[in-house]
C-alpha cells in the first residue's frame, strides 16, 4: 500500500500561462495562526493523511496505516487546550481507506478506496456503521484513482478528486446526485491563472471550498473559494490564500476546516512518499472576508449595562463569539450552540461582543456594573 502514494501528492509542473494571484483582485486574506504538528497521534514511519475534522473542531477522523494495511481511525479532545487522544479503529467493513467525508453529526460517511466511493450510516457516533454501499460516478472520465470526496449540506452535490486517464495530476471534480447510490460528472473545477486545485474539502455550510494548489513547480499553497450559497457557482473573484498554514514545510495538502473555519486540519509530507504523511492542526485570527454580498448579522447583547449575565442574540447558531475587554484583551471565544446564549462576565468594566461569520460581523459594547 506504501507504493500507491506518490502520484497524488507531489508536485508537477504545470503547462502554460504562470501569472501570479496577486495580480488578481483578492480581499481581506483569511490567517491561520498556532500551526503545530499533532505529534501526539503521528506515526512517524507510517502515514497518517486524509483528515475530517468536526463541526466543532475537537473530532478528527482520517486514515492511519498499521502493518497490516490501512483503516479510518477517530481522535478527540477534551477541549481546544488538550491534545487529541490515541486513535482508535471506526471499523469499514471489507473497505481499506484511503479518506472520508462525514456528515456534520458523523452518522453517515463516504469513504474512497483507491478507484471506488462507499456511501456507510450508523445510529450513533458510538455503533459500528452498516455494510458500505458502493456510489457510482455516471459519465466520469475513465479514472484510476478517487480521493478525497466532500458533499454539500443537502448531500446532492460531490466534489472529488480523480486521476483520469491521459491527465498529469488529480484534478478536482462536482458531479450532482441522480439517485441514492449514484451521482453524475458536472465539470471539473477550474481556477483563475491555470492553478490547478487538487485535494480539497467543501466548508461545513457548503459556501467555501478549501483546496490545495499547484503552480507550477512551487510548493502546493491553500487557498479558498466562495459562494454566496450552496446552489451557486463558486465565484473566481473570491479566489485567495489561506495564510499561515505552510509555516511547517513540506508539501501541504488535504485541508478540512470545521464550522466557519475557526480550526483547519491537513497534510505535511516532508519526503515525498505516502508513509511521510502527517497531521498539523491550525487555528484561524480573527478575519473577516467583506465581498459585495455580505450581510450585517442580526445580533444583539442585553441588558446593558448589566450586572453581569447577559444574553446574546446571535440571530443563527454555529456563529463565532469573541469578549473582548476595553484593552482589547480577549477574555472568551466561542462558537454558539444556539441563536440564543446566556453568559456570565464577573469582573466589572467596559467589554466588546464581537459576532461573525463568514459573511458578516457585529459588535457590541458591553458595561458591566455590580
Amino acid at each position: 500500500m506504501k507504493n500507491f502514494s506518490i502520484l497524488f501528492f507531489l508536485m508537477i509542473c504545470i503547462q502554460g500561462n504562470s501569472q501570479s494571484p496577486d495580480n488578481f483582485r483578492t480581499v481581506n486574506p483569511v490567517n491561520f495562526e498556532s500551526v503545530r504538528s499533532l505529534n501526539e497521534i503521528n506515526d512517524d514511519n507510517l502515514a497518517d493523511a486524509y483528515p475530517w475534522i468536526s463541526s466543532d473542531g475537537l473530532r478528527i477522523y482520517y486514515t492511519k496505516e498499521y502493518s497490516d494495511g490501512q483503516e479510518l481511525v477517530f481522535t478527540e479532545r477534551e477541549n481546544y487546550d488538550s491534545d487529541f487522544s490515541a486513535p482508535v479503529i471506526v471499523p469499514t467493513g471489507n473497505i481499506r481507506p484511503t479518506s472520508c467525508w462525514l456528515s456534520a453529526n458523523e452518522l453517515t460517511a463516504y469513504v474512497t478506496e483507491i478507484n471506488h466511493l462507499y456511501f456507510l450510516k450508523r445510529s450513533s457516533r458510538n455503533s459500528d456503521f452498516e455494510p458500505p454501499v458502493e456510489i457510482h460516478l455516471d459519465g466520469a472520465p475513465s479514472y484510476t484513482f478517487l480521493t478525497r470526496a466532500s458533499l454539500d449540506l443537502s448531500q446532492n452535490e460531490l466534489f472529488i478528486s480523480i486521476d483520469a486517464v491521459g491527465m498529469k495530476r488529480l484534478n478536482m471534480a462536482q458531479f450532482k446526485r441522480t439517485s441514492e447510490s449514484s451521482f453524475s460528472f458536472e465539470k471539473y473545477i477550474y481556477l483563475p491563472f491555470d492553478f490547478i486545485p487538487v485535494l480539497g474539502q467543501l466548508s461545513k455550510d457548503g459556501r467555501s471550498l478549501c483546496i490545495s494548489v499547484e503552480n507550477n513547480d512551487e510548493p502546493a499553497k491553500f487557498y479558498k473559494l466562495s459562494r454566496t450559497s450552496a446552489t451557486e457557482n463558486f465565484d473566481l473573484k473570491s479566489f485567495q490564500e489561506l495564510k499561515g498554514l505552510n509555516s511547517l514545510g513540506g508539501l501541504m495538502s488535504q485541508p478540512s476546516t470545521s464550522n466557519n473555519m475557526e480550526w483547519v486540519v491537513g497534510v505535511r509530507n516532508s519526503g515525498g512518499y505516502w508513509e511521510n504523511n502527517d497531521l498539523f492542526i491550525a487555528h484561524k485570527e480573527f478575519s473577516i472576508d467583506f465581498y459585495e454580498h455580505q450581510q450585517p448579522l442580526n445580533g444583539m447583547v442585553y441588558p446593558n449595562p448589566t450586572t453581569g449575565r447577559i444574553t446574546i442574540v446571535c440571530g443563527a447558531s454555529d456563529v463565532n463569539v469573541e469578549i473582548f475587554s476595553v484593552m482589547g484583551l480577549q477574555i472568551d471565544r466561542f462558537i454558539s450552540s444556539s441563536a440564543r446564549v446566556n453568559y456570565q462576565i464577573e469582573e466589572e468594566g467596559v467589554y466588546i461582543i464581537r459576532m461573525f461569520t463568514e459573511h458578516g460581523v457585529q459588535s457590541q459594547k458591553l458595561i458591566v456594573s455590580h
